[in-house]
């Protein structure tokens, strides 16, 4: 095959590709989540092969010990999470004006000093981003309540995630030869080596980056737990995510 029916070969498949993305992009989210945790897991499941476990039964193993780690995150962290989060968005009206008290208070130990014009500017300023923030937030929480749809997502994303998510790990090896088969035999070493050094990257980098986001929320979140802090789970989760 010469270098213009090969470009012309790739530029179709790419095409192809983002057609099929655009017209399915509604149903993809169960199927681009559960191929994430493959990916994830893979060298999890690559070292229980190695140690002579079977595949099917290495992927049983760490898929069912992932899931069950997060039921019991889900059940021992969503309950509190929820109700935190409930008083919080029901006490933001007077977190916000006390926020505006207190900035107008500012405001006004130099009001002396500036423009009167540029005074009330501010006030506006924050009037309309207060404003805009309930807004925003009440819009969300109404989102959630009301629309079916999401709650047909979240039972997809139950149902189809993990089982996507098994076959994926299982074949994941088989996939990737596959695709190796697939390249350009000219080629070939190139590729390897920078997709290799892709995945590599990439994933070092997100697995550190979870884990230090995780690490972090709960510190947070058990140290203004501790303290005291209302709302301490809700403000440490997000500053850990943050």
């Amino acid at each position: 095959m010469t270098k213009n029916k090969q470009l012309r070969f790739w530029l179709l498949g790419l095409v192809i590709l983002i057609a099929l993305l655009f017209v399915l992009r509604g149903i993809l989210l169960p199927f681009v989540l559960g191929m994430a945790i493959a990916y994830f897991l893979d060298p999890v499941a690559d070292r229980l092969e190695a140690m002579k476990v079977p595949r099917w039964l290495a992927t049983t193993i760490v898929l069912v010990a992932f899931t069950l780690l997060g039921l019991i995150a889900l059940i021992l962290v969503a309950p509190v999470f929820t109700t935190q989060l409930t008083e919080l968005i029901a006490k933001a009206p007077a977190f916000v004006d006390m926020l505006r008290l207190k900035m107008e208070g500012l405001l006004a130990l130099v009001q002396a000093k500036t423009d009167p014009e540029l005074l009330e500017k501010i006030r506006e300023a924050i009037r309309g981003a207060s404003g805009k923030m309930l807004s925003v937030m009440a819009d969300a929480v109404g989102d959630l309540i009301t629309q079916g749809a999401a709650i047909a997502n979240f039972i997809s994303l139950v149902v189809i995630t993990p089982v996507v998510a098994f076959y994926l790990l299982r074949d994941w090896d088989v996939m990737v030869a596959k695709i190796d088969a697939w390249l350009p035999r000219r080629h070939k070493p190139v590729i390897e080596r920078l997709s290799g050094e892709v995945n590599q990257t990439l994933a070092g980098f997100v697995r550190g980056q979870s884990m230090v986001c995780l690490v972090l929320g709960i510190f947070y979140a058990v140290g203004l737990t501790l303290a005291g802090l209302d709302f301490g789970l809700v403000i440490g989760m997000i500053a850990g995510l943050l």
